[in-house]
């Protein structure tokens, strides 16, 4: 187990979750049955692809910075769910 993989489990429940002022809905749906790629490897891959910078430097990333990373990456994209569900109804903030 890596020291990123130690700390980001130790860490993550420690930190006070985030709250939007909007209620999103979120499909939990479990697209993958199986892979190779450990939770950690896979949210750092999520990032590298959301261009919040490469595999290497998001390895190197001290925990409160990864954190940092990871939890702005999930309030984005509850925001534009949000945003989406909302001009899929019609509706608007």
């Amino acid at each position: 187990m890596s020291n990123l993989t130690i700390c980001y489990k130790l860490s993550f429940f420690s930190r006070k979750p985030y709250k939007l002022t909007v209620a999103v809905r979120k499909r939990n749906k479990k697209y993958i049955k199986y892979t190779n790629l450990d939770d950690d490897e896979f949210i750092v891959c999520q990032l590298v692809k959301l261009g919040y910078g490469s595999y290497p430097e998001l390895m190197a990333l001290d925990t409160p910075e990864f954190l940092n990373r990871v939890e702005f990456a999930d309030i984005s994209s509850d925001i534009e769910a949000h945003m989406y569900e909302e001009a899929k109804s019609g509706r608007s903030g």
